[in-house]
Formats: C-alpha cells, sequence, structure tokens
C-alpha cells in the first residue's frame, strides 16, 4: 500500500498526473455557476518537521471561486468551471466523509493534508499522512484531484 501511495505523491508532484494533453485553465469561462458544493472545501498542506507543512493551501467556496496559495506562486484566485466543481462534488460524494477516519497518518514528522469538506451542514475533517499505508482509494482519488487543482494554470 506504501507504494501506491508513493505513486499518488508522485503523480501530484509532476503536475496532477496530465493525461498528455495541453492543462486547461482553471477558469469559468461561462458566468457565474450554480452551487454544487455545500459549503466551503479546504485542501491545506501542514505537518512536516516544522509543523506548518510547505505553504500550499486551496479553498473553495460554494459559487466555485477557488483561491490557491503555493510558495512558488503565491496567492491566486479563480472561479471554476460547473464541469470541474461538479467532478469534485462527484469525488467527494465517492469519499464518503461521514464513514472515514479522522486521521491517515502513520509517522508523526509526516507532511500531511488537511481535507475539509462542509456536507449537509456537517463539516467533515480529514487529515493524511503523505507516507500512510491504509488510505482508503476513495479518499486517493479525491487527493489526486486537489493536486491537479494545485497545479493547472490560472490564466487572467
Amino acid at each position: 500500500m506504501t507504494a501506491r501511495w508513493l505513486g499518488i505523491a508522485a503523480c501530484i508532484a509532476i503536475a496532477g498526473c496530465s493525461d498528455g494533453e495541453e492543462a486547461r485553465c482553471a477558469v469559468s469561462e461561462t458566468g457565474p455557476v450554480t452551487s454544487m458544493l455545500d459549503g466551503p472545501v479546504d485542501f491545506v498542506s501542514a505537518g512536516g518537521q516544522t509543523g506548518r507543512g510547505d505553504g500550499t493551501a486551496l479553498h473553495i467556496d460554494p459559487d466555485g471561486t477557488m483561491t490557491r496559495t503555493t510558495r512558488t506562486s503565491g496567492t491566486r484566485t479563480t472561479r471554476l468551471d460547473a464541469a470541474t466543481i461538479g467532478a469534485l462534488r462527484t469525488q467527494i460524494d465517492t469519499a464518503n466523509f461521514p464513514t472515514l477516519e479522522s486521521s491517515y497518518i502513520n509517522a508523526p514528522d509526516d507532511f500531511t493534508y488537511e481535507v475539509s469538506v462542509d456536507l449537509a451542514g456537517m463539516t467533515y475533517h480529514v487529515s493524511i499522512g503523505e507516507m500512510t499505508r491504509d488510505l482508503p482509494a476513495r479518499l486517493s482519488t479525491l487527493v489526486i484531484a486537489f493536486g491537479y487543482l494545485l497545479r493547472r494554470p490560472i490564466c487572467e
């Protein structure tokens, strides 16, 4: 299982598992998006020896406004298109947050990803260690999706 998670982490590190086609901009070309999210979604890097992670954060509001912070690009904001939000909602639903454990961390100094989602008035929070051996596949696909959004170009 560790090898699978290492593959996922490597996939995130190399631009979100690109399938060879040019990356689309993370922006809506059609105006406002009908909300498909119950509340905000957050994906934050934490942990490591300092406990602060690598400075990576992703925040998505229900209206599709995405704020992304990385050490190299700073903070940038855009609006996701309906297809991207719909796919994200499907992956959130598939992860089935009410049934997940609150932590999938195997090493105390491991880099972690903190995921928070609001579903039907409840906020769910899951901590995921980069080197975890027991991450459910239904959650790893969501982590890959966040990695893609972190590396997808934001066009002005």
